[in-house]
């Protein structure tokens, strides 16, 4: 049970949060799917990146402001 709920909170918590997937409202085909996987993708890079030290909501949003950075998160 403590597993599941460790999935929940390390995971998705963090994809509805941070990401906003529950906002999303693709649905046509496998759209829904591929996003999915993208949004994994991009959670997994930011998180490996650890030479800035700040939160997932943070660096993405430094990732938007700055190249270095991007490119940073990206070369992980």
């Amino acid at each position: 049970m403590r597993a599941h709920w460790g999935i929940e909170n390390r995971l998705h918590w963090v994809l509805d949060v941070t990401i906003r997937e529950d906002d999303c409202s693709i649905s046509r085909g496998h759209a829904a799917n591929n996003l999915a996987c993208f949004r994994h993708i991009a959670l997994n890079q930011i998180r490996r990146e650890k030479t800035i030290k700040a939160s997932v909501n943070r660096k993405q949003k430094m990732a938007t402001m700055s190249e270095e950075v991007l490119n940073l998160i990206v070369n992980a």
